[in-house]
C-alpha cells in the first residue's frame, strides 16, 4: 500500500430499515470535494436488485459503483455492497464474499466493521443509521478497542432505533448525532487527515502541552504514561481533540485540566481493551499443544498451577484460558489446583470482570458445549458460573511498576507491549522473568515485536515463534529494579532514535548491580508498615502471594513460623536500629522442612521520619555433627522438636490474633445491626407510605402497557401484510402495473421492468405508451384503459401485439380492473401475460397430432404390404425347397443358384417377420409386472448357446427383479442376446455379463460381450432399422432387432443406447420407465 492509500481516510456506513433516507441525508450534506472513501452496507435481499446507486447518485456528485472481489478502494468514491453478499477491506482492497451459513441473521455491518479495525487501526471510522437488531455492535466494539472512531445516528431522526441505539448502550459509539451533523463530523475527519497532530512534535510549546496533560492523566489514575509509545499516544490525543471539537492542543489541555469526564474519557482511550473468549482460536489451540501438557506433566498431585494475566481488560482472555485448563486437566485425570491472577490499571474494566456477566453473542465465541458447561443463563445474556469464577482473582495493578506475582507456570500478555517505548518493554519483559519459574512459559500478541529483552539474550526461548509462547530458561531471576520514587508526569524522554553515552556515575551503579545480583542474597526491601517495595533475587522460597486480595504486606506472604521470627527480629532492630538476625529457623515447603538466616537491616534517610528495613535471606552453613546412634536425642531430632514447638508457638500466636480481630469484628458488627434496626423502623413506615403509590402506578402501567402491545402487534401485523402483499406481487412472473391519470406510471413489479428493459427510476411518472421506445404504443388498449379510469369496470384478454426485446412480434394478453386510493384518486391495475409461446404450442400440438396419424397410417400400410409379399415368398421358399431335393438332373451352377435363391427369400422371410415385430411391438398394451429378469437372461442364453451349438462363459446378477411387461421384456432381450452370441463367436473365450449399473438417477441395465465390437461412430446407427455393419464377418441379420429393443424400451417410458469398439466388445443398456 502506497503512502497515499496508508494516510487515506476510510469509513464504514452500516444500515438497514429506515437507512436510506438517512444515507441520502448525510451525503446530501457532504461537499463534493470530500476526501475519504466511503463503504455502504444495507441488508438487502440478494433476490431483488439494488437501486441505491441511482437513488444516492440524485444527492450527490461522488462517483458510485457497486463492489466487486478485488475493487481498489480509491478516495472520494463510494461503494456499494451486492445484496445478500459480505464485503470486507484487505490492505486498499475490497473483498466480496457470500455470508457463511453459520451467520443467522447475518451481520455484514459487524464483519465490514472489523475488518476496518484490523486493517486500519486507530484510523477506522464507523458510521451506524438507522435499522433493526443488533447488527454493527461487535463491529463498533473492534473499531473502538483499537482506538477508532464510532458515529451513530440519534434516536430522535432515525426511523428505526435498533442498530445505532444498541451499540451505544454497548459503550461503543463516540458521538451521537442526526446526519447533518454526521456530514460535519464526516468533513471535519477529512479535513484533519486522519489524526496528524497540527503541531510540530519538536516545537517546545507542543511538548510543553503533552506534558501537562500527560501530568493530568497520572495525577487521576496513577498510571505514568510517559514510556508508552508516543504516536499512540498523541494519536489518542488527537481524536479526543476532534471529537471535543477543540481548536488545538493547548485548548484540550486546558479542558482536560478543567472538566473530570473528559479526562475520564482520554484515560478510557488510552487504555486499550481488545479481548473476547477464545480470541485467536489457533492461539489457544497452541497453548493446549505446547503449554499445558508440559505445565502439567513438572506438577506433584495437588500443587497449584499459577497463572497471571495482566492487562486482563473485562476478563473473557482470563476466563477462556481458566476454560481451557479446567477441560485439560480434567482429561488428563489430575486433580491440580488453578489459581490465575488477573491485573489491570483501570478499576471499571476490572469490575466487569468480576461481576462475569456477558452480553448474547458470547454465544458465538465459546460454542455451545462450554456455553452450557461454564456459563448460567442471566436477563443480560450469559454469567460465568462460580465455580470457574472462584479460580480467578482480579486486581488492580500497574504492570510497569508494581512487583510481579511469583512462582507462574504461565504469563499471557497478549497485545500490552506493543504500547510501551522499547525501554519500557525490556523493563516489563524482566519483571515477567522474575515471575516465572523456571521452564514456565510467556505469551505474547500475535503482534508485539520481540525485541532484545526476549530473542536475544538468555531469557527466554522461543517454543512457538508463529503463536509467540515462550518458554523461561533455567537459572536464576532476574533483579527487580522497581522505583518507588514519583516520577515526573512530563513527557522528558529521550526521543526514538535518540541516544545517551552513560556516565562514569552510571557504569560504576551498574557495575555494583551486577555484584549485588551475582553474590548477595535473596532479600526485599520493606517501608515502615512492612510493605515490600522492592525485591532483589530468587525470593520464592521464602515468600509466596497470599490468597484472595493481592497485597504485599511482608508478613503476609511468608509462611507462619517466619512470620512470627520476623517480627520480633524487625521490632529488635527498630529499637536497636541495629542489625537484627536469627540463624537457623526451619519452616516447612510442602513436606520438606528448610532452614534459612534471616538478616534484618535498618536504612535511614534524611528525607524520612520512620526507618526502611532490608531482609536478608540466607542459607545457614552446613555444621558437621557427631551422631551417637545409641542415643535417643540426636542432634538432628533436637531440632525437629525445637522447630515443632516454634511452629506450635507460632500458630497459636496467629490463631489468638485471628480470634481477637473476630471479636473485635463482631462488636463492631452488634453495633452496625443495632443502628440499622433503628434506621429500618423509620424506614418502613415510608416504605408502607411508597408501596401504596406504587400498587397505583403499577395499575396503570399495565394498562398502558396492554395498550401499547396492542397497537405494537397491529402495526407488526400490517407491516406483515405489506411486507406480504409485495413479495407476492414481486413474485409473480406476469407484469403487472398500476397507472394513474393520463397512464401515467405508479408502480409496477420486477416482470414488468424487465419487459420493457426499464427501472423504477426511469419508468415512474411517465405515460405507458412511451415505454419501451414506444414499442407499446397501442392506441384501442390505450382507449379502454383511460376509460377504466375515468370510468371504472374491467378489461379482459384484451390481445395486442408488440416488438420484443428479441425484435420478434410478441402476442401480449391484457387484463385490467379499476382501483381507487384512499385518497380518492382513480388508478387502473393491469396485468399482462405474454401468450406468444402457448400459441405455438397449441401449433405444435397439432402439428405433432398430424404426424401420429400419419405414423399410424404408415404401420397399417406396413401391415398389408408385409402380408401381400408373405405370400409369395413362402412359395418361392416352399419351389426352391423342392427343387434343391432333386438334384441328380442339375449341374453345379444350377445348385448354387438355387441356394442363393433360397437364402434370399429367408432373408427376405425374416425382414418381413422384423417389420411385423416392430409394428406390433409398437402397439401391444403394456401389462406390468415383476420379472426375475436374471432368470429370463440365463434361459435365453443356454437357449441361443444350444442352437449355436457354442459354450459362452456368463456373469448375471444375481436375483434382478425388474418391474416391465413380461412378454416384451422377454422379446427385448432375446434380441440383446441373440446379438450378442453372433458376435462372440469368432472370439476366443466367449463372455457375456447382464447387471443393474450403480448409482444411476433412474434405473439402467446392461447387457455386455467380449465380442468383435464396432466402432463408436456407429453407436447411433445400430437401431436404425436394416442397418448391418461391416465389421469384417459374414455374420447373419437383418438389422432390425435393436430397433425393436429401442421402442420396447421408449413404450416402457425409458431408452436403449450402445457403447463399444473395434475387437472390444459392445455394452447395450437400456431404462424401462412408466409406461407412455
Amino acid at each position: 500500500m502506497s503512502r497515499d492509500q496508508m494516510n487515506m481516510s476510510i469509513i464504514a456506513v452500516g444500515a438497514s430499515a429506515g437507512g436510506l433516507d438517512a444515507i441520502r441525508a448525510v451525503f446530501s450534506a457532504l461537499p463534493s470535494d470530500t476526501g475519504p472513501a466511503f463503504i455502504i452496507v444495507q441488508h438487502l435481499s440478494s433476490s431483488s436488485p439494488s437501486h441505491m446507486e441511482g437513488l444516492l447518485g440524485r444527492v450527490t456528485a461522488l462517483p458510485i459503483e457497486t463492489a466487486e472481489d478485488g475493487t481498489r478502494v480509491q478516495p472520494g468514491h463510494i461503494y456499494l455492497m451486492p445484496p445478500g453478499r459480505y464485503i470486507h477491506l484487505e490492505g486498499d482492497t475490497l473483498r466480496v464474499t457470500d455470508p457463511s451459513p453459520k451467520d443467522r441473521p447475518p451481520h455484514p455491518v459487524d464483519h465490514l466493521f472489523i475488518s476496518l479495525a484490523d486493517t486500519l487501526g486507530d484510523r477506522a471510522v464507523g458510521v451506524i443509521l438507522s435499522g433493526t437488531g443488533s447488527d454493527g455492535t461487535a463491529g463498533a466494539a473492534a473499531i473502538r478497542s483499537t482506538g477508532g472512531l464510532v458515529i451513530a445516528q440519534d434516536e430522535a431522526s432515525a426511523e428505526y432505533t435498533d442498530m445505532p441505539g444498541n451499540a451505544a448502550r454497548a459503550g461503543n459509539v463516540d458521538r451521537v448525532l442526526p446526519p447533518d451533523e454526521i456530514a460535519a463530523m464526516i468533513d471535519r475527519l477529512g479535513t484533519a487527515n486522519n489524526g496528524s497532530l497540527s503541531s510540530e512534535p519538536e516545537d517546545p510549546e507542543h511538548e510543553a502541552t503533552l506534558k501537562r496533560i500527560v501530568g493530568a492523566l497520572s495525577a487521576k489514575g496513577g498510571l505514568d504514561f510517559t514510556h508508552y509509545r508516543s504516536t499512540t499516544v498523541e494519536r489518542r490525543l488527537e481524536r479526543r481533540r476532534m471529537l471535543t471539537e477543540s481548536p488545538d492542543l493547548a485548548a484540550y489541555a486546558e479542558r482536560v485540566e478543567q472538566d473530570p469526564d473528559e479526562l475520564a474519557k482520554l484515560f478510557e482511550d488510552l487504555l486499550i481493551h481488545v479481548t473476547n473468549f477464545f480470541r485467536d482460536p489457533d492461539v489457544f489451540e497452541a497453548v493446549e499443544r505446547e503449554v499445558w501438557p508440559k505445565v502439567l506433566a513438572d506438577k506433584a498431585p495437588g500443587e497449584p498451577v499459577r497463572i497471571w494475566v495482566p492487562a486482563c481488560s473485562t476478563g473473557q482472555e482470563v476466563y477462556s484460558l481458566a476454560m481451557s485448563l479446567v477441560e485439560q486437566i480434567e482429561e488428563a485425570g489430575l486433580d491440580n489446583p488453578i489459581q490465575i491472577f488477573a491485573t489491570d490499571a483501570n478499576d471499571r474494566v476490572l469490575e466487569q470482570a468480576r461481576r462475569a456477566t456477558y452480553g448474547p453473542d458470547t454465544t458465538n465465541e465459546v460454542g455451545p458445549e462450554r456455553l452450557e458447561r461454564f456459563f448460567d443463563r442471566h436477563e443480560d445474556g450469559y454469567r460465568i458460573k462460580p465455580a470457574l469464577r472462584d479460580l480467578c482473582v482480579f486486581a488492580r495493578h500497574d504492570v510497569t511498576n508494581d512487583p510481579p506475582f511469583l512462582r507462574l507456570d504461565l504469563i499471557s500478555c497478549r497485545n500490552l507491549l506493543i504500547y510501551l517505548s522499547p525501554g519500557l518493554q525490556e523493563r516489563v519483559v524482566s519483571i515477567f522473568h522474575h515471575g516465572i519459574v523456571p521452564g514456565g512459559f510467556l505469551l505474547l500478541g500475535r503482534s508485539e515485536a520481540v525485541g532484545e529483552g526476549i530473542g536475544d539474550n538468555q531469557l527466554f526461548t522461543a517454543v512457538d515463534k508463529v503463536h509467540k509462547i515462550y518458554r523461561r530458561r533455567p537459572g536464576p531471576s532476574t533483579g527487580l529494579d522497581l522505583d518507588t520514587r514519583p516520577r515526573p508526569a512530563s513527557g522528558e524522554r529521550p526521543r526514538p532514535g535518540q541516544r545517551r553515552e552513560p556516565t562514569a556515575d552510571q557504569l560504576r551503579k551498574e557495575a555494583d548491580r551486577l555484584v549485588i545480583a551475582t553474590y548477595a542474597p535473596p532479600s526485599v526491601l520493606v517501608d515502615s508498615d512492612l510493605r515490600i517495595i522492592h525485591f532483589r533475587g530468587d525470593t520464592s522460597p521464602y515468600l509466596r502471594p497470599p490468597e484472595g486480595a493481592a497485597t504485599y504486606q511482608l508478613l503476609n506472604m511468608v509462611p507462619d513460623i517466619l512470620s512470627v521470627e520476623l517480627r520480633e527480629a524487625i521490632e529488635e532492630c527498630r529499637k536497636t536500629r541495629t542489625l537484627a538476625d536469627r540463624e537457623g529457623v526451619r519452616f516447612r515447603v510442602g513436606k520438606e522442612v528448610r532452614a534459612v538466616d534471616i538478616r534484618v537491616l535498618p536504612l535511614h534517610s534524611a528525607d524520612r521520619d520512620e526507618p526502611h528495613f532490608l531482609v536478608l535471606f540466607q542459607d545457614p552453613p552446613v555444621k558437621p555433627m557427631l551422631v551417637d546412634s545409641a542415643t535417643d536425642d540426636t542432634p538432628e531430632r533436637v531440632h525437629e522438636i525445637d522447630f515443632l514447638r516454634r511452629e506450635l508457638a507460632a500458630s497459636r500466636g496467629s490463631m489468638q490474633a485471628v480470634i481477637d480481630e473476630q471479636e473485635s469484628m463482631n462488636r463492631e458488627l452488634r453495633t452496625a445491626i443495632e443502628e440499622s434496626v433503628a434506621s429500618n423502623e423509620e424506614l418502613q413506615s415510608t416504605n408502607e407510605e411508597l408501596e401504596s403509590a406504587k400498587e397505583e402506578l403499577q395499575a396503570m402501567n399495565e394498562e398502558v402497557t396492554t395498550l401499547n402491545e396492542e397497537l405494537r402487534n397491529q402495526n407488526q401485523e400490517l407491516k406483515d401484510l405489506k411486507e406480504y402483499a409485495e413479495a407476492i406481487v414481486d413474485t409473480v412472473r406476469h407484469p403487472l402495473v398500476v397507472l394513474g391519470r393520463g397512464l401515467l406510471v405508479r408502480s409496477a413489479n420486477d416482470a414488468f421492468y424487465a419487459m420493457f428493459d426499464t427501472s423504477p427510476e426511469r419508468a415512474i411518472g411517465l405515460p405507458l405508451n412511451r415505454l419501451g421506445a414506444g414499442r407499446f404504443d397501442h392506441a384501442p388498449l390505450a382507449t379502454r384503459l383511460d376509460r377504466v379510469v375515468r370510468d371504472g369496470g374491467t378489461i379482459e384478454s384484451h390481445e395486442t401485439t408488440f416488438q420484443g426485446l428479441d425484435g420478434r412480434p410478441h402476442l401480449l394478453s391484457s387484463d385490467a380492473r379499476h382501483l381507487t386510493t384512499s385518497n380518492g384518486d382513480p388508478l387502473v391495475l393491469v396485468a399482462m401475460e405474454d401468450i406468444t409461446s402457448k400459441e405455438a404450442t397449441a401449433h405444435a400440438e397439432l402439428e405433432a397430432e398430424r404426424l401420429r396419424g400419419a405414423i399410424e397410417e404408415a404401420e397399417r400400410f406396413n401391415l398389408a404390404i408385409s402380408h401381400d409379399l408373405r405370400t409369395p415368398i413362402k412359395a418361392i421358399m416352399g419351389f426352391t425347397e423342392r427343387l434343391l431335393k432333386d438334384k441328380t438332373d442339375r449341374d453345379d451352377g444350377e445348385v448354387k443358384k438355387l441356394d442363393c435363391i433360397a437364402a434370399s427369400a429367408a432373408r427376405m422371410d425374416r425382414t418381413i417377420n422384423g417389420m411385423l415385430n416392430l409394428t406390433r411391438v409398437s402397439h401391444t398394451k403394456i401389462h406390468r409386472q415383476t420379472v426375475d429378469a436374471s432368470a429370463m437372461v440365463r434361459t435365453l442364453i443356454d437357449q441361443k448357446c444350444k442352437a449355436a451349438g457354442v459354450e459362452i462363459e456368463t456373469d448375471i446378477e444375481q436375483a434382478l427383479q425388474i418391474d416391465a411387461d413380461p412378454g416384451l421384456l422377454e422379446t427385448l432381450l432375446g434380441h440383446i442376446i441373440e446379438n450378442a452370441t453372433r458376435f462372440v463367436r469368432p472370439v476366443k473365450g466367449p463372455r457375456i455379463r447382464f447387471r443393474e449399473m450403480p448409482l444411476t438417477e433412474e434405473r439402467e441395465y446392461v447387457l455386455e460381450d467380449n465380442g468383435t465390437g464396432f466402432p463408436a461412430k456407429d453407436a447411433e446407427r445400430l437401431f436404425e432399422p436394416f442397418v448391418r455393419l461391416n465389421n469384417g464377418h459374414d455374420q447373419e441379420g437383418v438389422g432390425i432387432g435393436l430397433a425393436i429393443v429401442r421402442r420396447i424400451a421408449q413404450r416402457h417410458g425409458g431408452h436403449a443406447w450402445a457403447e463399444g469398439s473395434p475387437k472390444k466388445g459392445a455394452r447395450i443398456h437400456f431404462t424401462l420407465g412408466e409406461e407412455t
